[in-house]
């Protein structure tokens, strides 16, 4: 019982299935397609943000990472909001740290997505 528990508070960490399910009034059918905007949303998000790394745009880099920010504070997604937030400052991220952080954006928009694909199983 305790391993499910602790299991739960990291999957809080990623993303609050909890609070989502809160945020649609606990209705099964508007949680899986809340979840499936989000998964979009992610990856639309994703991809821009990657072809702004990619071309050195960090004003179109800093305006997808805004919208992202909101997206993940919305969403109940943490640490996604976290690496978001600093993504949105580009200009202040240390000479060389961009790539670091966009291979952690990489990362935990992965991972929340396989989450996701879990959830709805």
């Amino acid at each position: 019982m305790e391993s499910i528990m602790l299991n739960q508070d990291i999957i809080k960490e990623h993303i609050n299935f909890d609070h989502l399910k809160m945020i649609v009034g606990n209705d099964e059918e508007s949680f899986k397609g809340f979840l499936q905007v989000i998964k979009s949303e992610l990856s639309n998000s994703l991809k821009d943000l990657e072809n702004h790394y990619q071309s050195g745009d960090l004003a179109a880099l800093k305006k997808a990472a805004h919208k992202l920010k909101g997206t993940a504070l919305s969403a109940a997604m943490n640490k996604l909001s976290a690496i978001a937030i600093i993504l949105n400052k580009p200009t202040e991220i240390a000479e060389g740290q961009l790539g670091e952080m966009m291979q952690q954006l990489r990362e935990e928009t992965t991972h929340i997505l396989s989450l996701i694909h879990e959830k709805n199983q």
